[in-house]
């Protein structure tokens, strides 16, 4: 995973990405009340949002600057941590939760496994994984090059896909400061696990039961969805 990647970004992170609601909510549907991680953390804004419904909050993220950012003391209990690392916390967790696209950001399926059996190991008996990507079936089908531009009164963030081979993406953004008439360009490889991978390696590290979902609504998945999600039991409820 590349750290300067999000680290350029860190400082305008919100307003790119602001909690929304609808993320909120299905968390509150899906994810009892309990001792959650959230894997990709960034600044901590969705686990603010979590701690003050009740949660006991805990977060991990690669880049010291956002670790740096969050918004402490409100959250102390925030790792520079990689993803494959979260046994080494040696915390049972009742849910981990990883949005925002950031498992893409691995290298390979033997990463994502290593993430799938990292977290497997630090659930509770009946705890729950849920994880968050764009729908990379979608993207690879439809040869679809450019992601919708995200736009409001700070910024313009433009998102490029190039496909350099079948399992590697470039992924190339154009930030836009408005206030600053400044631009920030950056660009990353992405890994597009599509979901016969997740799904086969979700079993292989010890999932048994888990649903998709495309969006955070709670819609059904399907190869057209935007998103997909999948939540992940250790033991089915």
């Amino acid at each position: 995973m590349n750290n300067d990647f999000y680290d350029n970004l860190a400082n305008y992170y919100e307003k790119i990405f602001p909690v929304n609601d609808e993320v909120v909510n299905f968390i509150i549907k899906h994810v009892p009340i309990g001792r959650v991680l959230e894997a990709g953390c960034a600044k901590g804004d969705l686990l603010l949002k979590m701690k003050n419904i009740g949660y006991s909050v805990f977060g991990v993220d690669l880049s010291q600057k956002f670790i740096e950012l969050a918004k402490l003391p409100d959250l102390k209990n925030v790792y520079c941590k990689n993803l494959l690392e979260i046994n080494e916390l040696d915390i049972l967790f009742d849910s981990i939760i990883c949005f925002g696209n950031t498992v893409a950001h691995l290298s390979s399926q033997n990463e994502l496994e290593r993430f799938f059996k990292s977290s497997f190991h630090s659930l509770s008996e009946k705890g729950i994984l849920s994880v968050q990507i764009i729908n990379y079936d979608r993207i690879l089908e439809n040869n679809i090059k450019r992601l919708p531009d995200i736009e409001n009164e700070d910024i313009l963030f433009e998102r490029e896909y190039n496909c350099l081979e079948y399992e590697k993406i470039s992924f190339n953004t154009r930030l836009t400061i408005k206030s600053e008439n400044k631009v920030l360009e950056n660009s990353i490889i992405l890994f597009p696990f599509r979901k016969a991978n997740i799904e086969n390696l979700l079993l292989k590290t010890g999932f048994t039961d888990f649903k998709f979902f495309g969006d955070f609504k709670g819609s059904e998945y399907d190869s057209k969805s935007y998103h997909l999600i999948v939540n992940a039991y250790k033991k089915y409820l």
